[in-house]
């Protein structure tokens, strides 16, 4: 079932600058399609009027298939200012901080659910204690059963977001799981590294924003976070605030990623690959 869905209603703020409004949706893989597909500058955009342009966008992952997308309009026409903008910094200056966000990593990354009763009387082993029978509720490997073979299963990391080979090395590979640290981590979330970057940005082609979504290979020097490593950052949103200038624009984007734990990668197979 698709999931598209307003969360609370569109909040309007008034300045001596014009009128703001903001509106969050949640939705999943099947509808979050048309809220990337539009540019930011767009004054066309189903969710605002006509004479709004967008100018915020920032998605949020918020469990297995799912999304939070928060979205800014503005009509910075309305009080009449011209919104000159006077860049004091080059372009090349960077505003930059680091703070934190957690990841939750689920039964599911690692191929485990809870058994059932058919599986218990077929002799099905517990993921704690491979000699063990499993009782009703206990974890065991997905892929456990007599017709597999294996009673106790193995490790699968098809459903996890991190590259495969990065996490056999660090829980284990096939029927010899890191056990004591697969339990800790799904019961416990993981703190991981937020960075965020605020910088100028001269352009006629808002459109070139687009492309901040995914795992990221390359980031500027000036822009990236210190000990950058391609594939262990992940983009998580932007915003862009646009000015005039001189009959163009001028966009302060702020542009966040976070850092894999345990210095894994993500899976850009999963999340595609970010274009600065």
């Amino acid at each position: 079932m698709s999931v598209l869905r307003m969360l609370g209603k569109v909040r309007t703020h008034d300045n001596e600058k014009g009128r703001e409004r903001r509106v969050s949706y949640r939705v999943d893989s099947t509808t979050i399609a048309p809220f990337r597909a539009v540019a930011i500058g767009d004054n066309s955009t189903p969710w605002f009027d006509a004479d709004f342009y967008l100018v915020g966008y920032d998605e949020i992952e918020s469990g297995l298939d799912c999304w939070i997308v928060n979205l800014v309009g503005r009509d910075y026409l309305e009080s009449g200012s011209s919104f000159t903008f006077i860049i004091g910094p080059s372009n090349r200056d960077a505003d930059a901080s680091y703070g934190e966000t957690n990841f939750q990593f689920v039964k599911e990354h690692f191929g485990l659910k809870f058994a059932t009763p058919s599986e218990i009387t077929k002799g099905v082993k517990k993921f704690k204690d491979n000699t063990k029978v499993a009782n009703e509720g206990d974890l065991i490997f997905e892929n456990a059963s007599e017709d597999s073979g294996t009673l106790y299963g193995s490790l699968d990391y098809q459903a996890a977001p991190f590259v495969t080979a990065g996490m056999e090395s660090t829980f284990g590979s096939g029927s010899t799981p890191d056990v004591e640290l697969i339990l800790l981590v799904i019961s416990n979330p993981i703190t991981m590294t937020l960075y965020e970057v605020k910088y100028y940005e001269d352009s006629d082609s808002p459109g070139t924003f687009s492309g901040y979504r995914g795992v990221l290979t390359s980031v500027p020097g000036t822009y990236a976070p210190a000990g950058f490593s391609s594939g262990e950052w992940r983009t998580a949103g932007q915003s862009l605030r646009v000015f005039e200038k001189g009959g163009g624009k001028v966009y302060l984007a702020t542009r966040k990623m976070m850092q894999a734990p345990f210095s894994l990668d993500w899976r850009t197979d999963l999340y595609g690959s970010a274009v600065w």
